[in-house]
């Protein structure tokens, strides 16, 4: 099944460009020039990246960076390193052994 994601802003090259991209689930098999395809999504001028993961964190636990307590940020970069950061990486481990 092919899926065209339009009104998006792609990042090509380093440059956001307004153009239609075409996934056949996880690949992308056109960028830019229209094929056929059976589901439409707009991205509703959002930016589309391939592989980019916008990881931030406010806090967690029921406390906030913003707090400005040291013990408690460090409480939360723990929290960061042990629960997300684990899990990312081990995702892309396995992404990576998947391909060989």
């Amino acid at each position: 099944m092919i899926t065209r994601i339009t009104n998006g802003n792609v990042l090509i090259d380093g440059v956001f460009q307004k153009v239609d991209l075409y996934l056949e689930g996880k690949t992308i098999v056109s960028i830019g020039q229209a094929i056929p395809f059976d589901r439409d999504i707009d991205a509703g001028g959002n930016y589309v990246t391939a592989g980019f993961i916008d990881l931030h964190c406010h806090g967690g636990g029921g406390a906030d960076f913003s707090d400005g307590d040291r013990d408690v940020s460090l409480e939360l970069i723990f929290l960061l390193i042990q629960k997300v950061f684990h899990t990312l990486l081990f995702e892309q481990l396995f992404f990576l052994l998947n391909l060989f």
